[in-house]
């Protein structure tokens, strides 16, 4: 038979259902705070590709659409394209901002998203981002992988998914812009 120690003998600890239900309690607290927290943070998706739009049949534009999945509106300042983070750190790299093109598909920047909206916005390809990437150190593959797109929203920045296609072009253009820098300079 189990032993109570003598400094329990006069403690009454209740019985197992009350522990249950006060456990079950807890938990269930704990559950609610964590959902009302999660229901106010912007929920979006999104990706980076390359579109070729019908009037314009000889031009490729990087394309970001991002969707608002959450509950409250998502406000959209600007589309960016950015060197990763952790790598900014030890090699000072500006973001650059692609938030000042006019083209009839885009959305008006700034822009407000309400729950199942998409946001797109399209910058021309050539020349603009490659010329912006070719001066970071580091072979053109690598630079292509450090690359992050995004926007950004008061609550801070959405990462959107780039497409194979966009990283080869951007990597086929840091080439390209080298190797005529390297010959101006020849």
């Amino acid at each position: 038979m189990l032993e109570i120690p003598a400094c329990m003998e006069g403690i009454n600890c209740g019985d197992l259902g009350t522990w249950l239900s006060s456990i079950a309690s807890f938990a269930a607290v704990v559950a609610a705070l964590y959902l009302a927290r999660r229901s106010e943070k912007p929920r979006a998706k999104g990706d980076l590709n390359i579109v070729i739009f019908t009037p314009d049949l000889d031009r490729a534009f990087l394309c970001y659409r991002v969707s608002n999945l959450g509950t409250h509106s998502l406000r959209i300042n600007s589309a960016f394209l950015e060197i990763h983070p952790i790598v900014r750190r030890f090699v000072k790299w500006p973001s650059a901002v692609a938030n000042n093109w006019q083209h009839p598909t885009n959305s008006r920047l700034p822009t407000d998203l309400q729950r199942g909206e998409t946001f797109s916005y399209a910058a021309p390809e050539g020349n603009v981002f490659g010329q912006f990437l070719s001066e970071f150190p580091g072979p053109p593959w690598l630079v292509a992988r450090l690359v992050r797109a995004g926007v950004t929203t008061p609550w801070g920045s959405i990462y959107v998914k780039i497409s194979r296609d966009v990283r080869k072009s951007l990597r086929d253009e840091i080439i390209v812009i080298r190797r005529k820098i390297q010959e101006d300079r020849s």
